[in-house]
């Protein structure tokens, strides 16, 4: 094995099994036996604290970050003077990366401070100190987490971000799956159902890596050349960001209402919305979202351009004009394909839970997420693997 490859991977299981020992490292000051109590009342309140029997100082874990990294894709979508200085190079990559981490730090004061306000009846000994502890202790837990998935991009295997969130999920399988074996034993579920759930999961997740790993490839001709090229589109253009994003549309305009003293009024509108219908409602969104990147990531007429630059052409096709047009045509399809099959993937496993009497809990996105980071690590390995003197080609969309 490459020995840079081999540091790389040792670096990447270390630093997530030192992610999972932080997910056991206790707020200071909170009662064990309150939160134990009220954990058992309350299923979403161990989700919270990732399934722990303590509230963890790493509980809001990579939100905050993500909820940054949104925030500033939403600003390079909207605004040409951003776009130009992100494609500005190094310079404008650290500028970027500068704002979204200035963001991530306000946003995680903000939920830091606001989950230390409601756990202060779990306080053992309580003071006029013990919402700040407890809140100073929240924020160093977020910045740890942010700066382990950082170092596992740089100097690990992998997305960092997308690697923890994988590990999340994967761990959270075993109790899903000991309990779906109990209601069976116990006679709660049917085999057939059992049967047909597995087949419909190898089904999805297969089709996931298929579409995640194809590529529509544009015939391209070169004067100097004689070997065929192509132009190589992936058919979902948007990757996570349509299926991350998609949240926030429903957050944001609660949020605003919780700020106006609202909370009522925000509590009703979601009592309208069942869960299978707030789904359609996000598979709408993540779709529309999806054609709304790929439109900014493809351009046709700079493709064009930058072929035309370099004396190459698609055969049968005109140069300029008409070829800027035919890539207009390719991507915009490729990007339709993309968008459907997000918003398919989001809507498939809770029409099933609703309709079929499923038992799936994990859903459409958390499947794209492992499959994703999956393909992403073979990517990276696979690059390494073949190139001379150890480095790494960069892959971290």
């Amino acid at each position: 094995m490459n020995p840079e490859l081999a540091r790389r991977i040792a670096f990447t299981l270390g630093a997530l099994l030192v992610y999972r020992l932080s997910l056991h490292i206790p707020i200071p000051g909170i009662s064990p036996a309150v939160w134990d109590m009220l954990r058992s009342r309350n299923a979403g309140l161990s989700g919270l604290a990732g399934g722990t029997r303590s509230v963890p100082v790493a509980i809001i874990g990579l939100t905050p970050y993500i909820s940054a990294a949104i925030i500033v894709q939403v600003i390079w979508m909207m605004f040409s003077r951003v776009r130009a200085l992100a494609a500005s190079g190094e310079a404008g990559r650290r500028r970027m990366l500068r704002l979204t981490l200035g963001l991530t730090m306000l946003l995680a004061t903000i939920q830091a401070f606001g989950i230390a306000s409601g756990l202060e009846g779990l306080v053992a000994d309580r003071d006029g100190s013990s919402i700040f502890v407890a809140a100073v202790s929240i924020l160093a837990g977020t910045c740890f987490v942010i700066w382990l998935s950082e170092l596992i991009t740089r100097h690990g295997v992998g997305n960092g971000i997308a690697l923890l969130l994988t590990v999340n999920i994967v761990a959270a399988l075993p109790p899903n799956v000991a309990m779906t074996i109990e209601l069976s034993r116990q006679g709660a579920l049917s085999g057939n159902l059992l049967l047909c759930e597995a087949l419909l999961s190898v089904l999805i997740v297969a089709s996931m890596v298929f579409v995640e790993s194809a590529r529509r490839r544009i015939p391209l001709a070169f004067a100097p050349q004689t070997r065929p090229a192509a132009l190589s589109l992936k058919l979902n253009s948007a990757g996570l960001i349509p299926v991350v994003m998609a949240p926030w549309v429903f957050s944001v305009p609660i949020f605003f209402i919780g700020i106006f003293g609202l909370n009522g009024l925000a509590l009703a509108a979601l009592g309208q919305f069942p869960h299978l219908n707030h789904t359609v409602l996000n598979a709408i969104v993540v779709f529309f979202l999806a054609l709304i990147y790929a439109s900014f990531v493809l351009d046709p007429e700079q493709s064009a351009n930058s072929l035309g630059k370099l004396g190459g052409a698609i055969p049968g096709i005109d140069p300029g004009e008409p070829t800027a047009t035919c890539l207009d045509s390719a991507m915009s399809h490729t990007a339709l394909f993309g968008a459907a099959y997000l918003a398919v993937q989001i809507l498939l496993w809770d029409v099933w839970v609703a309709y079929g009497n499923g038992i799936h809990s994990f859903g459409g996105t958390a499947e794209l997420i492992v499959v994703c980071t999956i393909l992403d690590i073979r990517k990276q390995v696979g690059d390494m693997s073949l190139a001379k003197g150890g480095s790494l080609r960069g892959n971290l969309k």
